[in-house]
Formats: structure tokens, sequence, C-alpha cells
């Protein structure tokens, strides 16, 4: 049996139930209906605007209600989105107490590449692609608006080499350097992503 939970903005979650054996009763085996597996799908901008998106505190309330599966399947598709949103769900999928493979169905590009390496395993499909960049954002204001909202961008961006770099085996500064020489946004295709260790 599946249940989906669909909202048709390129989010969803399935959960299939299987029988699962509980043990013998009578010489008879003793059949209960367990979740075997979830699916996630995220196939939107990260966090909300005015144009939909997926916000993290909704990722997280279904990863709060699957937590008895013991295995998720999560369904990448996403152009980016909020740096901290996207941060948050990729916390909340690291968190999560099951098995966590993460499927890189189009493009996982901006804070998604970072969401790509949540789980225990990453498959990137053939023709999907991954980019990496620095956090931007667009300010209003004084000088000073600009000079803080600049200081919260680089710690971002600390912030997200920190997390490539343990996922990846790399270097910080390594990664860095290649969004650099790649004119500020570096494209993987699905080979280059498994050679530089994002999947």
């Amino acid at each position: 049996m599946t249940t989906a939970l669909k909202d048709g903005k390129g989010y969803a979650v399935e959960k299939v139930w299987a029988a699962i054996p509980a043990g013998e009763q009578d010489g008879a085996q003793v059949v209960e209906p367990g979740p075997v597996t979830a699916t996630l799908y995220l196939y939107d901008i990260l966090g909300e605007d005015f144009l939909g998106g997926i916000p993290a505190r909704r990722v997280v309330e279904d990863l709060r209600a699957l937590a008895d599966v013991p295995a998720l399947d999560v369904r990448l598709s996403s152009n980016g989105g909020d740096v901290f949103e996207g941060i948050a769900i990729y916390n909340a999928l690291t968190r999560f107490p099951g098995k966590v493979t993460v499927h890189v169905d189009g493009l996982a590009a901006s804070i998604a590449s970072l969401v790509a390496l949540a789980g225990d395993e990453t498959i990137v499909a053939e023709n999907a692609m991954l980019m990496v960049h620095r956090p931007w954002t667009a300010v209003l204001g004084d000088a000073e608006e600009f000079r803080r909202q600049a200081e919260t961008l680089d710690k971002a961006w600390s912030a997200m080499l920190a997390t490539y770099a343990r996922r990846t085996g790399r270097r910080a500064a390594t990664l860095a350097q290649r969004v650099a020489d790649a004119g500020g946004e570096w494209w993987m295709t699905a080979e280059e992503a498994v050679a530089e260790g994002f999947a």
C-alpha cells in the first residue's frame, strides 16, 4: 500500500507499506503491516516565498512523521533557494534515524547542492548536474547594511564550505578555489560529481 501527500507544486511524500513478519503463533507466521520505505520529493526552491517553495519546517514535520521508516529516498531537483532554509533541511536529513539516499534527478544547484550531500548515499542521475556557488542576496539599505550583509554572506559561505569539505573529503580552500576557477559557478556532470566526492 502506498500513501502520498502532494501539494501539486513540486513537493510530495510517499510512504510505502508492506507485510513484515512479526513472529509465529501456533505454527503460523503472524504478519503485521509496517512501513518499509518512504520517498520525499524536493522539486522546488528551498524555502518559501510568494511563488511557493519548500519550507524547512514542512520537511522537518514530515521527517518526524516518517521516523519509523527504516529507509528514506529523497528525490531532489532544485535550483536552490534560501541558504539557511537549505542548511536546515540538510541538517534535518542528516538527523533522520533511518538510511537516507539522496537521488539528484535533474539539478541540485546552489544550496540544493548541499542538500544533495545529506544522505548516507548520494546518487546523481547520468544526465543530472550539480552546481556550487557562493551565496548571494539582494540588499536595500545604506553602506553599513551592505557591509553587514556581505559579512553574513561570507560566514554562510564558510559554513557551506566546511560542510562540503566534510562530506566530500576535499579541503575547503580547494573547493573554494574550484568555484573561483569556474568563474563563480562550478557546474558538475554526474561523472564529475562522483570524481569530486559529491556522489
